[in-house]
């Protein structure tokens, strides 16, 4: 197994002599802080035929790797098999913060099919040949900041004539603590404001996805403008801030949740970093949400 740290991550000497103790074999590589560029660094030095990349926020049962060995093992497997992630179940019923990402995440599940969109693939838990991923060249490292380069990774690989397929078997559990709706809308306003941008000029497709059709400035039609207009209504810096605030407040009261609002909010949110960035306004996460 191959861990990937940058400098100014948490130290993981400890976490891996622990590991090591109970006879697994570890491999330590350090990068730039740079999702591609870390994702990339442990791929060039992996020696299996096989490469499976997972977050370090995800935790796996086991018979995990073999999941996924015996998913591209089938006849007419797919090319690229990405791993159904969910979180910890009291956590989806104790936050309505949760509860939404989850619904997130099982959009994918709920797909008619296991074939998932390029925008759908989950690089947070997903395998690959090495020689497939060699061949598409790996991740970009040109997003300067948090998001987009996954969904760039997905665009590129369907328009190399790969196929992804979500399975359910190779699941993986997202322990992402410390977070709530404050992060997170500092999250979807730096990828839109630093990572749209760059998606958009290589992968045009992108912008038929409604978070990037309902953010960014393409020529559209009457209902798309009235969208973008209500949405630049709730991302003004007032109403914004107290959605934030009131959905903070909400987050334990259960019977409060309708995820209708909190997408909007969200959407919201993209349309600010998209606007932002257009106008040349800089990044104001500090001013919105408090987070730099």
């Amino acid at each position: 197994m191959i861990v990937v740290n940058s400098p100014v991550g948490s130290p993981v000497d400890s976490v891996m002599r622990a590991h090591k103790d109970k006879g697994l074999r570890l491999r330590l590589v350090e990068a730039e802080n740079n999702i591609g560029v870390k994702r990339n660094a442990g791929a060039f030095v992996a020696a299996g035929s096989v490469l499976l990349f997972l977050d370090d926020d995800m935790r796996v049962a086991s018979g995990f790797v073999s999941r996924h060995a015996n998913a591209h093992a089938r006849d007419g497997s797919a090319d690229i098999v990405c791993g159904d992630v969910h979180f910890p179940s009291e956590w989806v019923e104790a936050s309505n913060y949760y509860r939404y990402k989850q619904g997130r995440h099982q959009a994918s599940v709920g797909l008619p099919s296991n074939s998932l969109p390029p925008h759908r693939i989950v690089t947070m838990n997903m395998s690959m040949s090495t020689q497939l991923f060699s061949s598409l060249g790996g991740f970009r490292t040109d997003f300067p900041q948090y998001g987009q380069e996954d969904l760039e990774f997905g665009f590129r690989a369907v328009r190399s004539g790969c196929t992804i397929e979500l399975s359910q078997e190779a699941s993986a559990s997202h322990i992402e603590v410390g977070q709530d709706w404050r992060t997170f809308a500092a999250k979807v306003y730096c990828s839109t404001f630093y990572g749209s941008e760059t998606l958009l000029k290589v992968a045009p497709e992108a912008a038929n996805v409604p978070t990037f059709l309902y953010s960014e400035k393409f020529p559209s039609s009457r209902r798309v403008g009235i969208v973008r207009g209500v949405l630049s209504f709730v991302g003004s810096s007032k109403v914004l801030r107290l959605g934030i605030k009131y959905a903070d407040k909400l987050d334990r009261i259960r019977w409060a949740y309708v995820s209708t609002p909190y997408a909007i909010l969200i959407l919201a949110v993209a349309r600010r970093g998209a606007t932002d960035r257009l106008r040349g306004a800089g990044d104001r996460r500090s001013q919105l949400f408090g987070e730099r």
